[in-house]
């Protein structure tokens, strides 16, 4: 892991999507939620010495800049709080990481309704009219 890394993006606060943050070098900066930064503090302190590095924050629909890439964060509706699904654009392409989320509920309307080049999905729950598909479609 010598490489130089432009960031970490951590979409939401469950153990599964920061697990092994204790192993990529110090000086790799990590982005998240700011509450996503409290809950994994808080869970790696209970079950361990908790995690001694610095994070960056993101806030719904404002991007940040990471060496050539654009994030911009969309809050979304996952069993976890302050998840979100990110929008990665570098070199005039756009991907869109889901993180964990669904397409249904009380969120939906936060999804991002531009055109992407590619969606990553770790599972997918699709309303039953398609509204998810048709809103990537635009």
């Amino acid at each position: 892991m010598a490489a130089p890394c432009d960031g970490i993006l951590i979409s939401h606060p469950h153990q599964d999507h920061y697990g092994l943050l204790e192993e990529p070098p110090i000086e790799w900066p990590v982005f998240c939620g700011e509450a996503t930064e409290k809950l994994i503090r808080l869970t790696t302190s209970i079950f361990g010495p908790g995690i001694d590095r610095a994070f960056w924050h993101w806030k719904g629909r404002e991007s940040l800049q990471s060496g050539p890439f654009l994030v911009t964060a969309f809050l979304t509706d996952h069993s976890a709080f302050d998840a979100y699904m990110l929008l990665i654009e570098v070199h005039g392409r756009r991907i869109l990481y889901s993180g964990d989320f669904r397409a249904h509920g009380r969120k939906a309307t936060l999804l991002p309704g531009r055109a992407i080049y590619s969606l990553r999905l770790r599972s997918w729950h699709e309303s039953p009219r398609g509204a998810f598909a048709a809103k990537l479609r635009r």
